[in-house]
């Protein structure tokens, strides 16, 4: 499965990344077993999306990466449904049109350091680590591009 992160969710449940298998695991500590996983997988023709780092987001969903799929997504808990944000709106390698990604609208990059104005992450950025600030926007690592980059979420 290749376990990369963990996170107590607000379900109490502790909430795992399987890297190689392309989903997220929920682990029910008082039964102590696995009760769900969730296919994150991204991608229509087969590749990989590669769910990395979790968080708690400030909305009460769970917050992971997409190294391979190029995306942050959002996971409500109680629901089991995902919500994914291209990072940026660029797709990934080899992925065509994703109906499931955010759209400009919903969730945009904002603000990025060390970048020219107009230049993007591009097709491989790789979203790495993730944190919220205060006013909510999601921060994240872009690994192939050595930058970071600020996503708005409206």
């Amino acid at each position: 499965a290749g376990p990369t992160s963990l996170v107590v969710g607000p379900d109490k449940a502790i909430w795992v990344t399987e890297f190689n298998t392309d989903k997220i695991a929920r682990f029910d500590v008082q039964a102590k077993r696995f009760t769900d996983e969730i296919p994150v997988a991204s991608q229509k023709n087969g590749a990989r999306s590669g769910p990395g780092i979790l968080i708690n987001g400030p909305d009460g969903n769970i917050w992971f990466t997409e190294l391979f799929g190029n995306q942050i997504a959002r996971l409500n808990v109680h629901t089991k449904q995902t919500h994914k944000f291209s990072a940026p709106s660029a797709p990934s390698l080899g992925e065509t049109n994703n109906p499931d990604a955010g759209t400009a609208d919903e969730a945009q990059v904002e603000t990025t350091m060390n970048l020219k104005p107009g230049e993007t992450l591009g097709k491989t950025s790789g979203p790495g680590a993730l944190v919220f600030s205060q006013d909510g926007a999601v921060w994240y690592v872009s690994i192939y591009s050595g930058k970071v980059a600020r996503l708005a979420v409206k």
